[in-house]
C-alpha cells in the first residue's frame, strides 16, 4: 500500500492510506480499551528516559513558540532531570526529586542569565518556559493520568455527547502508532482539561507517542511527543544527583 504524509506533532510523519480519508468513528468501548492499555503499560515502568519534543501557543501572543527538546530522565515516584538540547534555552538544565532539597528544584541556565544555579519552587515557578506546565507535570504519567480522567468521565456521562475519533496507524518518531482523537464539550465548567485531543499511542507498548492538545475549531495549544522512549534503563541515584560531574549544577 502506498505511503502518504500526514501531519503529525513536530512535523511530518508517515501513515497507510486510509488515513488519508479522513477519520472514522471510533467506538466508545474500543477508546477504553486503549486507554485501560495505556494505564496497564504505565504500570509497568520504573523510570525511563526520552526526548520530550514540545510546542505550546503564547498566550499574549497567540503564536505558537518554537520546538523545544528536551532530555528526560524519569524514575517514579517523582525523580526528574531535565536539559534542553535544543530550542531558546538550550543548556538549561533542571533537577527535582520530591521529598529533597525541601522539595525544590536545582535550575542551571546553561551559561545564559542568570548565571548562578537557581534553587526554585516547582509549585510557583514553571522551569519549562514556553509550557503551561510546572516541572512536576512533564512526566509521562501526568498524560496518561489526565487522558484516562477525561476518557472515563466522558463515558460516564453520554449527556456531555463527546466523540472518538480513530485515525488509524502512522509512524511516530519512527514508532507505529494508532491515533484517535476526542472531541469535548464547549463548556468550560464540564470539567475536562481541552475542547480537543488527539493521541498517538505506540502499538508495541500502548504508551504515548505523541499529544496535540487543540481548541474546538481545531487550532493547535499544544504538542507533545516522546521521542526515543527507553522504558526501565536502570536509572541511579546518579541520574538524579545535582553534584553529577556531566551536570552543570
Amino acid at each position: 500500500m502506498a505511503l502518504i504524509p500526514v501531519l503529525c506533532l513536530g512535523g511530518t510523519a508517515w501513515a497507510q492510506e486510509p488515513l488519508a480519508r479522513g477519520p472514522r468513528p471510533l467506538q466508545r468501548d474500543q477508546a477504553l480499551a486503549l486507554i485501560a492499555r495505556m494505564e496497564r503499560a504505565w504500570q509497568g515502568v520504573r523510570d525511563y528516559t526520552c526526548r520530550f519534543r514540545v510546542r505550546a501557543r503564547d498566550l499574549e501572543s497567540g503564536e505558537l513558540d518554537p520546538e523545544q527538546v528536551i532530555l528526560v530522565k524519569f524514575r517514579k515516584p517523582m525523580s526528574i532531570y531535565l536539559k534542553w538540547l535544543a530550542g531558546p534555552h538550550q543548556g538549561r538544565e533542571v533537577l527535582y526529586e520530591q521529598g529533597r532539597n525541601k522539595d525544590k528544584m536545582w535550575v542551571y541556565n546553561g551559561g545564559g542569565f542568570p548565571f548562578v544555579t537557581l534553587c526554585l519552587d516547582p509549585a510557583v515557578c514553571q522551569a519549562l518556559s514556553g509550557s503551561r506546565h510546572p516541572v512536576t507535570e512533564v512526566p509521562l504519567g501526568f498524560l496518561i493520568g489526565v487522558v484516562a480522567r477525561d476518557v472515563r468521565r466522558a463515558l460516564a456521562r453520554p449527556q456531555d455527547g463527546v466523540r472518538f475519533l480513530d485515525y488509524g496507524r502512522c509512524r511516530v518518531y519512527g514508532r507505529p502508532s494508532r491515533c484517535f482523537e476526542a472531541i469535548l464539550p464547549d463548556d468550560p465548567d464540564a470539567g475536562y482539561y481541552c475542547q480537543r485531543a488527539r493521541l498517538c499511542l505506540d502499538l508495541d507498548t500502548g504508551l504515548p507517542t505523541q499529544v496535540v492538545i487543540m481548541d474546538r475549531q481545531g487550532l493547535v495549544l499544544e504538542e507533545l511527543g516522546y521521542q526515543d522512549l527507553r522504558l526501565n534503563p536502570g536509572l541511579s541515584e546518579a541520574d538524579f544527583d545535582k553534584d553529577n560531574p556531566a551536570y552543570g549544577f
